[in-house]
């Protein structure tokens, strides 16, 4: 502040500002204010990203699950037609060989994403279906799908967690139902294995960017496929190995979880039925 005047009469008047201090003042002030109008102005593209963000990640998980929707009606439908003709079949007598294997090899013509429709025995004995060999049968009366649809009353449909299959020795997904005799005692079950290599393909069918992560994972959070492939040798199929964080928002949403985030410990969220979708490199 400049040093006050003296008058004639005595008096201090202020001194006036000369125009370099004019000058400087009015430029510390533009830039001031342009530092606020370009902070806000990140705030509003950050906030539109964000705004982005979440329409991007709802958008491609309601493509995700449509399409996994889509295939698993189709894939159910498929096993009630199988136990009901078993069931029509029962009704008529024992179950014969021949009109089982062509009513497998059937339903396999119309439903390429299933490795092969298999039939068990009451014991859990495979017996019909694709694979199978009657001279060296398999027995699938441990596998936690069979023991609940054994043991459970009433007919309902049964997703595994991914698991590697007797048959084809690769990761798989079973969908499985029940049948039962005309008493409505147990009678074995109708599988469809599910190659995990048809989820990478409805994944990849999926544009995420160039950046994009799209992962399912199973309602106990097993990873059941990650697209791009993850070059993290940890993540393979099955393991339930995840961060703390995306643990607790998966406990915390209802069924599964579509995660869009914007940078690490940063997401966005939105309920849904099927898929985990992450937009990010840190999923």
């Amino acid at each position: 502040m400049p040093d006050p005047v003296i008058d004639q009469a005595g008096k201090k008047r202020p001194a006036r500002i000369s125009l370099t201090n004019w000058l400087i003042i009015s430029v510390v002030c533009l830039n001031l204010l342009l530092v606020f109008v370009g902070i806000k102005g990140l705030w509003s593209s950050h906030q539109n990203a964000v705004a982005q963000a979440t329409l991007t990640v709802n958008n491609l998980a309601n493509v995700l699950e449509r399409n996994l929707s889509t295939s698993g009606t189709v894939i159910d439908f498929a096993l009630q037609g199988i136990t009901d003709s078993i069931e029509a079949m029962l009704r008529q007598g024992e179950l014969q060989d021949d009109p089982l294997d062509a009513l497998l090899a059937n339903y396999g013509k119309r439903y390429s994403e299933v490795s092969g429709f298999r039939i068990s025995r009451q014991d859990g004995t495979l017996w019909w279906g694709k694979g199978i060999d009657r001279t060296a049968p398999l027995n699938i009366s441990n596998r936690d799908y069979f023991v609940q649809q054994r043991d459970k009353p009433g007919k309902f449909l049964t997703v595994t967690a991914p698991l590697l299959g007797k048959i084809t020795n690769e990761s798989i997904l079973i969908f499985a139902r029940s049948f039962h005799r005309p008493d409505g005692s147990f009678a074995g079950v109708v599988v469809a294995p599910i190659p995990i290599a048809y989820f990478n393909r409805v994944l990849a069918d999926v544009f995420l960017g160039t950046k994009g992560i799209a992962a399912i994972r199973h309602d106990d959070l097993s990873l059941v496929t990650v697209f791009p492939p993850p070059t993290n040798p940890d993540v393979v199929v099955g393991t339930k190995k995840i961060s703390s964080e995306l643990r607790e928002l998966l406990e915390k949403a209802c069924g599964a979880l579509i995660i869009g985030q914007l940078q690490p410990r940063t997401a966005l969220i939105a309920c849904t039925r099927t898929a985990i979708l992450s937009i990010s490199h840190c999923w």
